[in-house]
């Protein structure tokens, strides 16, 4: 009997040149892989860095409005000068300008032009030649330590009314700015003919090289 024919079947072994093919696909799978997460990666930070930006943006839009509304803001200023007060935007009569004819009267100045004014005639600010009726204005002027250091508008505009202690006491806190305003209403109250106290004319008239008494006793 004839013995079958059988057929050996063996592994064809790996050549060398197939593993490194094989290697090289899954390095450049994997460097694929890599390529597309960095690009993910940049686009995410691209828009974070357009948020951010449109953050920014919208910020300094809003704080561009607020900072218009603010210098257009009315803000109350009285006078403090026995007579004709000129507050100028450039100073020296320069510029912008705001005329008070009387002590006491009364302006709406906008902040814009307030702050050039503080910013350009500084020592009528903080001396009081004229009084910012607003806190926030005042704060905002950085005026908080000038207006500790002066009187405030009530008590200028009512100073003549209040007893003779409480006159010499006011006057001795005043400001040079503001003691010149009290020694002009003084001499204008006695010129009406009004009572000032004589203690009040030594004491004033004494810090302000002024003989007061002699000068007003003389025209009696």
């Amino acid at each position: 009997m004839p013995r079958k024919a059988t057929v050996k079947t063996e592994e064809t072994p790996k050549t060398e040149q197939s593993v490194d093919m094989q290697a090289l696909m899954q390095q450049m799978q994997e460097m694929q892989k890599q390529i597309e997460a960095l690009k993910k990666e940049k686009e995410e930070a691209e828009n974070k860095n357009s948020d951010s930006e449109n953050i920014i943006e919208a910020l300094k839009k809003s704080l561009a409005q607020k900072g218009d509304s603010d210098y257009e803001k009315e803000i109350p200023v009285v006078s403090e000068c026995n007579g004709v007060l000129v507050l100028s935007t450039d100073g020296y009569g320069q510029g912008t300008k705001y005329k008070f004819d009387k002590i006491g009267e009364m302006q709406n100045i906008p902040f814009g032009d307030l702050k050039e004014i503080c910013k350009n005639m500084k020592s009528f600010a903080q001396k009081g030649a004229f009084y910012i009726l607003d806190s926030d204005a005042v704060k905002k002027l950085r005026l908080e330590g000038a207006y500790q250091r002066m009187l405030s508008n009530e008590d200028m505009e009512n100073i003549l009314q209040k007893p003779a202690n409480q006159i010499i006491e006011l006057f001795h806190l005043a400001t040079d700015k503001q003691k010149d305003t009290i020694l002009s209403l003084i001499e204008n109250a006695k010129m009406d003919g009004k009572d000032v106290d004589y203690n009040v004319l030594a004491v004033v008239g004494k810090e302000m090289n002024k003989n007061l008494i002699q000068m007003f006793d003389s025209q009696n």
